[in-house]
């Protein structure tokens, strides 16, 4: 039985990141915190990324381009305006950023932000409402805040940053996405959130039947159009396109945590040709199964 790993930063940097030697962007204790931009500096990741943890939290804010992360069982396709928060410990992998991308990484230990009322509700709510997608207003506060922490990382001299500083900046932009997520319809939200956890539950329970959206919608005693709209409104995407995303990261987890053969995978997730499996997984990963479970092995 393998096990999905857990990494801390300066592990992941020597594994996933060609370029880790690069003193002018990781100038400092990684372990803690760091932050980059996506257009000013040059990180060099080896992507799709394997499902892992890390033990830190991060922040992707996306501010030209997209980024596809997978969050648990919750796919999120980033694009410019949106701001999504990962916490440590958290089960994820990045898929792809396009090569136009902008905005920012950033990711920082407990210790290093040391408490904060609003990291403590963010973690307290639902897994998607820990993405926010920003208004023009906002979008400029958030983007003023994570250019003035940027720049008081990098233009810090004798490898001594301000903590502090840094931190209570931390702090404000994690009240910028609470903010933003608890000002939303709460009604709405709480009503729609739930029939979207229901349906990713549902799944989960039941992957391995040929259900369609159809059948999982009237389990959910809602109609098709409806169940699809609330996802769309919530994930961005139509409920077929999350049913597929699921078995997906089923299939990447039994790949990862088991020895068993991709014909005996097939089957437990409801395909009785390994072959089309095998197209289904290449279709939406963009490699064959086992080609995936050979680079994770790498790992």
């Amino acid at each position: 039985m393998k096990k999905i790993n857990t990494f801390r930063p300066l592990a992941f940097k020597s594994i996933f990141i060609n370029n880790h030697f690069d003193k002018d962007i990781f100038k400092f204790d990684v372990e803690h915190f760091f932050i980059h931009s996506f257009r000013d500096d040059k990180v060099e990741l080896r992507l799709p990324l394997p499902i892992h943890r890390k033990t830190v939290t991060d922040l992707m804010f996306v501010t030209k381009g997209q980024s596809r992360r997978q969050i648990g069982l919750t796919q999120y396709d980033l694009q410019a305006g949106d701001l999504l928060l990962v916490p440590n410990s958290s089960i994820s992998n990045t898929e792809l950023m396009s090569e136009d991308i902008e905005g920012y990484y950033c990711h920082f230990s407990d210790d290093f932000l040391g408490s904060s009322i609003y990291l403590k509700k963010l973690l307290a709510l639902s897994e998607h409402q820990r993405w926010s997608h920003f208004d023009d207003a906002a979008l400029e506060r958030v983007k003023t805040l994570f250019t003035t922490i940027y720049e008081l990382y990098r233009t810090a001299q004798d490898g001594e940053f301000n903590q502090l500083l840094i931190a209570s900046y931390l702090k404000v932009l994690l009240a910028e996405l609470y903010h933003s997520v608890r000002d939303r319809n709460p009604a709405v939200l709480k009503k729609g959130a739930k029939l979207v956890e229901a349906y990713q539950e549902l799944i989960r329970l039941h992957y391995m039947r040929d259900w369609n959206v159809g059948e999982y919608a009237e389990r959910l005693q809602v109609t098709p159009n409806h169940l699809n709209k609330t996802v769309k409104r919530y994930l961005h995407r139509s409920a077929s396109d999350v049913l597929y995303e699921i078995k997906i990261q089923e299939a990447k987890v039994l790949l990862l945590q088991t020895n068993d053969s991709i014909a005996e995978i097939a089957l437990q997730l409801g395909f009785d040709d390994s072959g089309y499996f095998g197209k289904f997984f290449k279709k939406h990963t963009g490699e064959s199964p086992a080609v995936y479970r050979k680079r994770i092995d790498f790992y």
